[in-house]
């Protein structure tokens, strides 16, 4: 029967750490940085920043916070203790990459572990130097930096490298000008930040330009920005439709942002509403690291089509003869497919599996020979594992019976 068929056929999946698959792993990471984000910003905001005036001791005498420190003490204290929890999930996920084996994962698991191995180090000198603004601008900096790189590791441990669009020419071009724009953006609000009322500590310095002018300033790189996403919006109306719905994602968090902006300045920068300043720049690097995940190309011998195009053993237990290579960069997506898409290329149909799969292909193994118009599988790729593994299949080539 081909249950029975379909229970015997291993399926491979990706190892997990602690019973947690490595998109969940990743994902926690991603949380986590956006997390400890908010904390800091919480240390600033409450005047907290010098709270524990020694490192790694909170004071000379004592690692731990002590009652005459009060309040900031405990919250400085706890935003250290959930750096260490950042860095045992940066090393968490770096451990489930290795065992997963995916070696496109790495440089992005090492990034983000370094990463937050140098937020410490950076943390400790801007506590040294008695909060120094430039110091603290360039944590917060790092910070976006490393959210970025957790949110390209979470879509491509996710799967989502066969749908990755590969722009090219002007539309590439104008991706890479929103990014570097929101560079722009980051720094300039840091700048705001640095020159606003909101130090971490009643003695901490600034930097000492007008805090009206840089509003200004960030202001201007803020509708540039938009202007660049409307821009991309425009020229993506045609496809890849991925691109413009992430385009379109980057746009609203960036209009959210803006209104929050407006809204903190106009009440002299009200702390919660600085807060949520802070996450909104989060998810809005969130929203345009996946914009530039989905528009870029994935490495050579990653993406879609080129793994289409590899040749793929015959399915264990089936009769279809192996499938040939068919050395083409052409590729239609064609709607639905459930996990990661589906293609045609050439006479082929190609799509993700998932532990369903299996069962897929033992059903139309028995009925291929029964019923006309059953697609004959033609087998599926070992060498790739999770949702990038692909499989294709075609209709058979017999007559239809009377």
């Amino acid at each position: 029967m081909p249950v029975k068929l379909a229970e015997s056929t291993p399926v491979p999946h990706q190892k997990a750490v602690f019973g947690l698959p490595l998109p969940r792993i990743t994902l926690l990471n991603l949380c986590a940085q956006i997390g400890i984000v908010l904390t800091g910003g919480a240390v600033r905001l409450t005047g907290s920043g010098l709270g524990c005036s020694e490192v790694p001791n909170c004071t000379e005498d004592s690692f731990f916070p002590t009652p005459e420190l009060g309040v900031h003490g405990l919250i400085e204290f706890s935003n250290r203790g959930l750096g260490y929890l950042v860095g045992i999930i940066a090393i968490l996920t770096f451990v489930a990459v290795w065992r997963s084996r995916r070696r496109d994962l790495y440089p992005a698991a090492i990034a983000v572990a370094i990463g937050v191995a140098a937020q410490g180090v950076i943390g400790a000198i801007t506590v040294l130097t008695e909060l120094n603004p430039w110091t603290v601008m360039g944590h917060f900096l790092v910070s976006m930096t490393l959210i970025a790189a957790a949110t390209w590791l979470h879509l491509n441990a996710a799967g989502l490298s066969a749908n990755r669009a590969g722009l090219t020419g002007k539309r590439r071009m104008l991706v890479h000008s929103l990014i570097g724009m929101l560079s722009v953006v980051l720094v300039l609000g840091t700048v705001t930040t640095g020159s606003g009322p909101h130090s971490g500590d009643l003695g901490a310095g600034r930097t000492g330009f007008d805090l009206a002018l840089v509003s200004r300033l960030h202001a201007n790189a803020v509708y540039l920005l938009v202007a660049l996403t409307v821009l991309l919006l425009i020229v993506t109306r045609s496809g890849p439709k991925l691109v413009q719905r992430a385009a379109g994602w980057v746009l609203a968090a960036e209009l959210l942002q803006g209104v929050i902006g407006i809204v903190q300045y106009n009440l002299n920068l009200p702390v919660t509403v600085v807060l949520a300043h802070m996450l909104g720049a989060a998810l809005l690097v969130v929203a345009t690291a996946r914009l530039w995940f989905l528009a870029s190309r994935a490495p050579a011998g990653q993406s879609r089509r080129e793994t289409l195009a590899r040749p793929e053993p015959a399915l264990e237990g089936s009769t279809s003869p192996p499938a040939r290579a068919t050395l083409t960069d052409e590729g239609d997506r064609l709607p639905g497919g459930n996990v990661g898409g589906a293609w045609r290329v050439g006479e082929t149909v190609r799509r993700g599996t998932g532990r369903w799969t299996p069962a897929v292909h033992a059903l139309l193994t028995h009925l291929g020979p029964r019923l006309a118009h059953v697609p004959a599988v033609l087998g599926s790729s070992p060498r790739l594992t999770g949702r990038a593994r692909l499989t294709r299949s075609c209709p058979p080539s017999r007559p239809e019976s009377s």
